[in-house]
């Protein structure tokens, strides 16, 4: 995932004043990070697509950072997967074409390591058919974004599978303990991208789009 370079966890508290309990610091954490020059995915002004190019860049670039993205699991407290929905920042170039996307707020990611990621791909249609009305070729936009989806999840599978010792000793020293420790997600979700095969989800994607 394109991340930023440097991201801080901290928490605040905040001391609980009415009732039974009175005086009881909650602890919240946040993230601090810097300021991302962009415009969120989903808040992308319709107006935008009327430029062929823009739509295709920004199709790409969609279908991208969708790979890594259902990988990890990233997924909201009912397991319902988050992309596109305000956390994945589109950076413009000087042209006001897109350029990159930085997801600004990566929470929710490993929540999901045992579904198979075939049950994802209801949500991953979405950044597609939720801007087909203002498309001006909605099938090109289709055809972009399930391309780069395909070719990103190919290559951080080849990645994986070339250097799979490294990655599967990444988190060797930290306990796996069954359910729900890190270590453990990490190992889980590794082989559920290791017995994915690439070419069938997408077309799995591809077909929620069409329907």
């Amino acid at each position: 995932m394109n991340l930023p370079l440097r991201v801080t966890a901290k928490k605040i508290s905040e001391r609980y004043a009415p009732g039974k309990g009175a005086g009881y610091p909650i602890w919240t954490p946040y993230f601090e990070r810097e300021y991302i020059r962009g415009v969120a995915t989903d808040k992308l002004p319709p107006a935008l697509f009327d430029s062929p190019e823009f739509a295709l860049r920004c199709a790409r670039l969609l279908g991208h950072a969708a790979a890594p993205n259902i990988i990890v699991g990233r997924c909201d407290g009912t397991g319902s997967p988050l992309f596109d929905d305000g956390d994945e920042v589109m950076v413009l170039d000087a042209d006001g074409m897109p350029q990159d996307i930085v997801v600004a707020d990566h929470t929710g990611t490993f929540n999901d390591y045992a579904c198979p990621l075939g049950e994802f791909t209801v949500k991953y249609a979405l950044p597609v058919t939720r801007r087909r009305g203002y498309l001006r070729d909605p099938d090109g936009f289709a055809h972009a974004y399930c391309a780069a989806f395909e070719e990103r999840l190919e290559r951080i599978q080849e990645d994986y599978r070339r250097r799979r010792k490294a990655f599967d000793s990444l988190f060797l020293h930290l306990p796996a303990q069954e359910p729900g420790s890190f270590a453990y997600r990490w190992k889980r979700v590794l082989a559920r991208l290791d017995e994915t095969n690439p070419h069938t989800l997408t077309d799995l994607v591809r077909g929620n789009i069409e329907r």
